[in-house]
């Protein structure tokens, strides 16, 4: 990568990238994906980091919720992978 100072190695869409949902926008990769089964069943997948010691994320669970809305519209199931530092957040996002 000589000469190519400041540039990301990843691509600029980064549709193949899952990433936290709730991380800023110009982040390369998207917090949520719909992949399609054998048998043609949609499965969406949505990954999102808790905020507490990570004060500069949005909030993973306004984030959730909306992201949740669109994605019930194709996908019947959907997989959420959450992390998260404190107990008490992770304990949050599960009964919210």
């Amino acid at each position: 990568m000589s000469g190519q100072k400041g540039r990301s190695p990843l691509p600029r869409k980064g549709h193949r990238i899952l990433r936290p949902l709730n991380y800023p926008p110009e982040v390369p990769g998207s917090g949520s994906i719909i992949i399609t089964l054998q048998k043609k069943i949609p499965v969406a997948i949505i990954n999102v980091s808790g905020r507490i010691f990570m004060n500069t994320l949005d909030c993973p669970f306004r984030a959730t919720k909306a992201a949740l809305q669109k994605i019930r519209e194709s996908a019947k199931i959907v997989i959420i992978d959450f992390h998260a530092e404190a107990t008490s957040e992770k304990i949050a996002f599960v009964t919210t």
